[in-house]
């Protein structure tokens, strides 16, 4: 049975163990496809996240696009994750705000141009910063061409 959230737990109407999987199972009853899961998104851990991957990234691109002075040569480069590749159920907020950045790169690179500014995101794929358990690292060395596992001195 799936238990549900600490913040579903902590709300004045309460929510039963088993409500998610009813709710799911009364949609299917009424033929509709209905998949479901459930999860903890912590305001203070979204924070941290947006933080770092968005903002700190925004106000830094936002300024160097301030601060440029040329006519041409300008090269901004976010760091992305591959969130707009496939799924990334286990790292939500870390998805969203990475997300967001590519969004942001999309959404700017044609009005910077005009500044002689290009803009791009990169994916430099995974990348081994300390993060990775064995089992992780077992299954990104049997995908992996060159086989190794990236590190940060490779995105650098």
């Amino acid at each position: 049975m799936t238990k549900p959230a600490p913040c579903d737990r902590q709300m004045p109407w309460e929510v039963a163990p088993d409500e998610p999987k009813q709710i799911q199972e009364e949609i299917v009853r009424l033929g509709v496809g209905c998949e479901r899961m459930e999860f903890d998104l912590s305001a203070d851990e979204l924070d941290r996240h947006y933080a770092v991957n968005l903002k700190g990234t925004t106000m830094l691109t936002m300024e160097f696009i301030r601060r440029f002075k040329y006519r041409e040569g300008g090269r901004i480069i976010n760091l992305t994750s591959g969130q707009s590749l496939g799924e990334m159920s286990q790292e939500i907020v870390y998805a969203l705000t990475k997300a967001a950045v590519e969004t942001l790169t999309k959404t700017i690179s044609q009005e910077i141009a005009k500044k002689g500014i290009t803009i791009i995101a990169v994916n430099p794929g995974p990348t081994d910063t300390g993060w990775m358990d064995e089992d992780l690292t077992a299954l990104i060395l049997s995908k992996s061409p060159m086989g190794r596992v990236g590190t940060p001195r490779d995105t650098a």
